[in-house]
């Protein structure tokens, strides 16, 4: 059967047309245009039913008046339903997602629309049997003439595989941030210190060790450039070693010192792994560092005592010794001044005798003197206490007020003991404060400060073994004197004098005898004290016996013998 034409006036000559009576022309255009208006329906049914989306068409009461095929087979329906607005929750099992709540009425997308809103949700589920099918909906009212709402366009997709998706998406999301939480609270733990920074120095990440060691929170580290807290005389060998950096050799080593919270100066060792782009370009570099400070500190305090343990045993000149002492251990300590100061009770004063200072254009304290009465400072050393000062601003005490006017500074005062006696203490004087005097920097003056104790103690021993010395040659040189003179004397009298010895067991010598005894006898002086007899044997025979026992009465008389 053929496919009738559409019927249109332009088939009717405008002679017929102008002889048409107007009631039957108005018949004529109205069954035309209702025809017309039949047909672009009927074609909008048709474009709607071919969209890949599913749809349905509400009408001013709510009730849903169209709904094209791919909305049928989501809502499992064959035909539009006649269901009030109040029942499509409940007849087409709509749910708020992740509920087991129907969808509020008047939250319904299509009833919203009816209001005369424009909406976009993703929170519905329709549940059909063991299926639960996610929905994206959008719904837009179309208003009369008039601005009444005359119908609701509903339209509504399957969005399970974007939920999968998201889902996925999410759990490999949640799985990453897992790993990283591991990683960071692995990385948090550590007690190496741990950063990510640009090659121009640029901290992008840092560990809590390093924020600690800094004394920084992670906000100020963070953009920060390590170059700040690295001393600049070790800055050259970093650059030159970053710049060297190859994909092919990313690592190198370092130990360096670097600036520490409450003005400390600590030692680290790094390893740091240069990061590379597809392009052979270093991008990051990541490094580990080790905090060596205490083995820096021993090996570097070992040296310095080794210096002044040479000092003490090449020399035993105090002012040597106190200069060698105060140079190494203000170089050792960086940045802190050292002194010598003594202790003269007789005076009642406590004098510097000694410094070493690292700005060369700072005044000298040689020869100033620090009263001791009313010192609370000096108090503390006679109990031979350390004294710690972390800051002299605020001191209450008015001497050491005055003293800090002219050494101003944070305080470490070590007492100097010898044979239990206070002999002064030796001084040490940050120039910053306030600061706060570490375990270690106590232990190493401490450590000098005992062998100042020693070479102290030496040097007064050499003093006074020099005194001695310097004594008995005097003496010496005064018998020699009055041995000169004798002899002179002895030389000069006529006759012979000499020195007869008699020993218990009755033996006998001639420990003495003057050059008078050749004119006398003929016999040479020394040949007698070698050989008493030789005086016994030019006595006569008869008279020997004789000899002997006026000799022997003098001897035990003590009388003079002649």
């Amino acid at each position: 059967m053929e496919k009738q034409q559409p019927f249109s006036l332009k088939q009717i000559s405008s002679e017929d047309w102008e002889n048409t009576p107007q009631d039957v022309k108005s018949l004529v255009e109205s069954l035309l245009a209702s025809a017309a208006l039949s047909e672009s329906q009927s074609r909008l049914i048709q474009f709607l039913d071919a969209t890949p989306i599913a749809i349905a068409v509400h009408d001013s009461t709510g009730q849903v008046v169209y709904i094209n095929h791919l909305a049928r087979a989501l809502l499992g329906i064959d035909r539009p339903l006649k269901l009030s607005p109040d029942q499509l929750s409940e007849v087409f099992q709509v749910y708020r997602e992740g509920t087991h709540a129907l969808y509020p009425l008047e939250a319904l997308p299509s009833n919203r629309s009816l209001a005369g809103e424009t909406i976009w949700v993703d929170d519905l589920e329709i549940h059909r049997g063991d299926r639960v099918i996610p929905l994206e909906v959008w719904t837009t009212p179309i208003f009369s003439d008039r601005g009444e709402v005359t119908y609701a366009i509903v339209a509504f997709q399957d969005i399970s595989d974007r939920k999968r998706q998201h889902l996925e998406q999410q759990m490999v999301e949640n799985t990453l941030v897992k790993s990283e939480r591991r990683y960071r609270q692995v990385i948090q733990v550590q007690t190496d210190l741990i950063l990510r920074s640009l090659p121009d120095t640029t901290i992008t990440f840092a560990n809590d060790s390093l924020c600690l060691a800094l004394g920084q929170s992670l906000e100020n580290v963070i953009g920060w450039r390590w170059s700040t807290f690295v001393p600049p005389e070790d800055l050259d060998e970093l650059y030159r070693k970053i710049a060297a950096l190859t994909p092919e050799n990313p690592i190198f080593e370092n130990i360096n010192q670097d600036y520490r919270s409450h003005n400390q100066i600590g030692w680290t060792q790094w390893i740091n792994l240069g990061i590379f782009d597809e392009h052979g370009q270093l991008t990051e570099i990541q490094s580990v560092g080790r905090d060596i400070t205490a083995l820096q500190e021993q090996i570097q305090r070992e040296q310095a005592l080794n210096r002044v343990f040479q000092s003490i045993r090449n020399s035993l000149d105090l002012d040597t010794i106190f200069a060698t002492a105060t140079a190494e251990t203000a170089k050792l300590l960086k940045t802190l001044d050292c002194f010598v100061v003594q202790y003269l009770p007789e005076q009642g004063i406590w004098k510097h005798i000694a410094e070493f200072r690292h700005n060369p254009d700072a005044p000298t304290v040689i020869g100033f003197e620090i009263p001791d009465v009313g010192n609370p400072f000096a108090a503390q050393l006679k109990q031979l206490q350390i004294v710690r000062v972390e800051n002299t601003t605020n001191l209450d005490n008015q001497i050491n007020y005055e003293v800090a006017q002219i050494i101003s500074g944070a305080w470490l005062l070590i007492p100097l003991v010898i044979e239990d006696t206070l002999w002064g203490s030796f001084t040490i004087i940050a120039p910053q404060q306030p600061f706060t005097w570490s375990d270690n920097q106590i232990k190493l003056a401490q450590s000098v400060a005992d062998q100042l104790e020693i070479a102290i103690h030496q040097a007064n021993l050499y003093q006074k073994i020099q005194l001695e010395l310097t004594e008995r040659r005097r003496v010496e040189m005064a018998l020699r004197e009055s041995e000169a003179r004798f002899q002179n004397m002895a030389a000069n009298v006529p006759g012979a004098i000499f020195r007869y010895l008699i020993r218990p067991d009755g033996s006998d010598s001639v420990v003495y005898m003057s050059q008078g005894c050749y004119r006398l006898w003929e016999v040479e002086a020394q040949d007698v004290v070698t050989d008493a007899t030789i005086l016994w044997q030019m006595i006569h025979s008869e008279d020997v016996a004789g000899m002997q026992a006026s000799v022997m009465e003098s001897a035990q008389t003590l009388q003079p013998w002649y």
